[in-house]
This record gives C-alpha cells, structure tokens and sequence, in this order.
C-alpha cells in the first residue's frame, strides 16, 4: 500500500511550485486589469501546463510544469493628423491643422487680471 501523504498532486508537484507561478501569473493578469492604458473589457487568463515524459520502462516520469498568462491589450488613443505637402514636394504631417485660425494672444501667456480684497472692497490689480 502507498503512503497517501506523499502522492502526487497538484499542491505536492514540485514543492508547491504550481501554487507560486499561478501567483506570478495571477498578479500580471491583475496589474493589466487596474492599468488604465490596457482595454478594460478584455478577457484575461492564466494557462498552467502540465507535460509527462514517462521513460522507456514507464517506472518514473518526467514532469515539466509551466505557466504563462494571456493579458488585454494596450488601449489604442485616437488621434488625427493633417496631411500637407511641402513646397519641394515631400510630405509633412501634423496633429494639429496648421491651417487653423490662431488666436491673437500667446497660448503661453496668461491673462493678467486679478481681483484684490482691501477692507472689504474689490480692486483690479495684476498677478
């Protein structure tokens, strides 16, 4: 008779090594889930495999275990780009139309006015 204890399983293959990559793989599959730049409805799985060798007189086996997981993709971001064509000819691109209308102040400069409270009364005054 065979002592139970020490039959092979799942939980005594390899000293536990079943239970640490499905831990690996598992922390992937969830690090990919929080990760805003991944597609959210995405199916995730983890895959552990189990491969057999048995010898030429079936008295042992081999057994090589391994474990990967299958994770959602980068989200694509949309963006446009417009086409142009320079004056020799060759093509240029830009993410924003260089044709539109820009407005006459500075993108990079702020407007400068401001409220101050003096004693209870509101006077314009610069930042």
């Amino acid at each position: 008779m065979t002592d139970q204890a020490n039959q092979l399983g799942i939980d005594t293959i390899g000293g536990g090594v079943v239970q640490e990559l499905f831990d690996e793989e598992l922390q992937k599959v969830l690090d990919n889930i929080v990760d805003p730049n991944k597609e959210g409805k995405a199916i995730r799985e983890v895959v552990i495999k189990f491969k057999f060798k048995p010898n030429e007189t079936r008295n042992h086996v081999d057994i090589l275990v391994s474990a990967n997981s299958k994770l959602g993709p980068t989200r694509a971001y949309p963006t446009k780009a417009f086409i142009g064509k320079r004056e020799d000819g060759t093509g240029e691109a830009f993410e924003h139309n260089p044709e539109q209308m820009q407005f006459a102040f500075d993108r990079a400069q702020k407007p400068s006015i401001s409220l101050n409270v003096v004693n209870g009364q509101a006077t314009e005054g610069e930042f």
